[in-house]
């Protein structure tokens, strides 16, 4: 379904799916091999795809780009073959020594000389995996071995499949109204790149530190200015120009055809029946302003910088997002403008509920909460002294009252509320 998404390959009746195929018998070759290391007792190593790949216990996502002449191209999505750490795993567990003096000076060696050469291992857990987790380098789903060039590069590839999508890309006799699911990992598709992006931000770059080993270098904070633009990439992914379908693609879907359902592999709808323009935007919303606002992050980048402070300070984090959401200039264009103003929606829930979060630092929770309280006034004054549509006034009004009430006890904001991503793992 990625494949197609992103290529098009049924033009004039056509089906040019070779490059399709092979990603998928590609892919099917690298998951066997990453099987087979588990029952070898090998653990996963997400870091691996820094360094090329270098090990099939990653899980990798395929390798995608524009090409010279503006087509996206998915031609060697995967490694085909073995990385060099899983050879280096195989001789440290299963080499035979004559005795233990050999076996420990022979087990060390290995080691030395596999960091010695670039090689590196952050596994699952509290490093790589989930919203929360640390490491800024190791993750689940991504490519590169810079995280914040292959976002942008996942970026353009989306941007050049939205404004080619249509009609090639799905078989002749398939309903129309089955472009939205196939347009559903084209839309949602950096979201992986977005997520290793926001690890940068509060994130740290370390390995596993032995006394006496010297194997890893020590432990870092992520730089502010990797971390400043690591901010700037994910908050480009709130933007109302990013997060808008082009109007062919909204004039094209229809309703679904008889005898085919929406799924949970289809997008939200507010709407009932037809494509919902908006809701989709609020389930990208929800994600990203999940990473941005996770209570760990937020703890982190507080705690980094009373610790240093060249770090961003977590009011100037809040404001800094505020102002690309609830406190961005408004919009002529109707549908952009919407867009700007579910996005600011969202925002809004997500200070609120961050504000109520009992697990969250004190700190982050008096922080968001002074903030929300300064932001009504900056909303109801708008409201007051500005000239704008109607549109704008109410969102203005329903955000102002909405902090009210949650500031009075009044009212609880839940997750649950908002549209919810579909899923997308590239398994």
């Amino acid at each position: 379904m990625i494949a197609n998404a992103v290529t098009g390959p049924y033009k004039d009746g056509k089906a040019d799916i070779d490059d399709s195929i092979a990603l998928v018998i590609a892919r099917t070759r690298q998951l066997g091999a990453h099987e087979v290391g588990h029952t070898l007792g090998f653990a996963h190593n997400y870091i691996a795809s820094t360094n090329d790949d270098d090990d099939v216990m990653d899980y990798p996502h395929p390798k995608m780009s524009v090409d010279k002449d503006g087509n996206i191209s998915i031609k060697n999505p995967y490694r085909e073959k073995i990385g060099e750490w899983n050879k280096i795993a195989v001789n440290w567990g299963y080499r035979q020594y004559a005795n233990d003096e050999q076996e420990k000076a022979g087990l060390q060696k290995i080691l030395k000389d596999a960091y010695a050469a670039g090689h590196q291992f952050v596994a699952d857990g509290p490093d790589s995996r989930g919203v929360s987790s640390l490491h800024a380098d190791s993750h689940l789903w991504d490519f590169g071995d810079d995280v914040l060039k292959a976002t942008k590069q996942m970026y353009e590839v989306r941007k050049v499949a939205l404004a080619k999508f249509g009609l090639d890309n799905i078989a002749d006799g398939t309903p129309l109204s089955s472009l939205e699911e196939t347009l559903v990992p084209l839309y949602y598709l950096p979201r992986f790149q977005i997520n290793a992006t926001a690890k940068s931000i509060g994130g740290m770059i370390y390995g596993y530190e032995v006394k006496g080993a010297g194997l890893v270098p020590r432990h870092s904070m992520v730089s502010r200015e990797r971390q400043d633009a690591a901010m700037d990439l994910v908050l480009e992914a709130l933007s109302p120009d990013y997060l808008t379908l082009p109007k062919h693609i909204l004039d094209l879907i229809p309703p679904k055809a008889f005898g085919y359902e929406l799924t949970n592999e289809s997008f939200p709808r507010d709407t009932g029946a037809s494509f919902d323009a908006l809701a989709l935007v609020e389930a990208h919303a929800n994600h990203t302003l999940g990473l941005l606002f996770d209570r760990y992050r937020l703890a982190r980048v507080n705690d980094f910088n009373v610790r240093d402070s060249s770090q961003i300070s977590l009011d100037r984090y809040i404001v800094k997002i505020a102002q690309n959401t609830i406190l961005a200039a408004r919009l002529d264009d109707p549908l952009k403008a919407a867009v700007q103003r579910r996005v600011g929606h969202v925002f809004v829930h997500y200070m609120m509920m961050t504000a109520a979060d009992n697990e969250a630092s004190p700190a982050v929770q008096a922080m968001a909460a002074s903030h929300l309280a300064g932001l009504k006034g900056i909303l109801e004054e708008k409201i007051a002294k500005e000239e704008m549509n109607r549109e704008y006034k109410a969102h203005y009004q329903a955000q102002a009252r909405r902090i009210g009430l949650f500031l009075e006890g009044k009212y609880m904001p839940k997750a649950s509320d908002l549209a919810q991503i579909p899923p997308g793992e590239p398994i």
